[in-house]
């Protein structure tokens, strides 16, 4: 279960929705009222206010929060993990793992630019971005060339950090499988 300040979402197997749609109605005070937004769904929760939310077919019916989504965020994050969720849900781990160690692969081999790259406004404290060239309130798209150094790449002829990338990206799919399996250690044959 999870809940904000405008909705719930009630996870349940094997139960009656009708159950749990009289339950949480009974629990409502007046004069509010609720109405069923998703049904018969798989909800991915993250974190507080950090959900995905797909139909059984694995479509997406409602991303929130800033976690897998978000124009300055890298395709690894708001491409691949959503990617990764459906295959999970509609194929199985085994399939959403050969998917995620593929694009692991892509971003290890340097051939994986669309993985990591990012679109981000600049603003005035980036300094890393003005070193490269680009200017206050430019839409800058680059990737890290070197990532503790804060040296960026504008192409992928320039290449990226593929260390960091490829550590980013495990962590991301870890942090996945540890909330699926509510497990400590998500390792899940996902250590290459």
């Amino acid at each position: 279960m999870e809940a904000d300040t405008d909705g719930v979402i009630v996870c349940y197997k094997d139960a009656d929705p009708q159950v749990i749609f009289n339950a949480v109605a009974s629990a409502i005070p007046q004069p509010f009222k609720f109405e069923v937004e998703w049904q018969d769904a798989v909800v991915f929760v993250s974190g507080d206010k950090n959900y995905i939310v797909m139909d059984a077919q694995g479509n997406i019916l409602a991303t929130k929060g800033s976690v897998w989504r978000g124009r300055d965020k890298e395709a690894y994050l708001t491409e691949a993990i959503p990617t990764f969720l459906r295959i999970y849900a509609t194929q199985g781990k085994d399939e959403a793992l050969s998917f995620a160690k593929r694009v692991l692969e892509e971003i290890k081999s340097g051939k994986g630019w669309n993985w990591v790259v990012r679109t981000h406004k600049v603003g005035k404290g980036d300094k890393y971005l003005f070193d490269a060239g680009f200017r206050v309130g430019e839409v800058a798209t680059y990737a890290y060339k070197n990532k503790k150094a804060r040296v960026i790449s504008r192409s992928p002829a320039e290449g990226y950090d593929v260390d960091f990338y490829a550590k980013a990206f495990k962590q991301a799919i870890k942090e996945v499988l540890r909330n699926i399996t509510q497990e400590g250690d998500a390792q899940d044959g996902f250590d290459l």
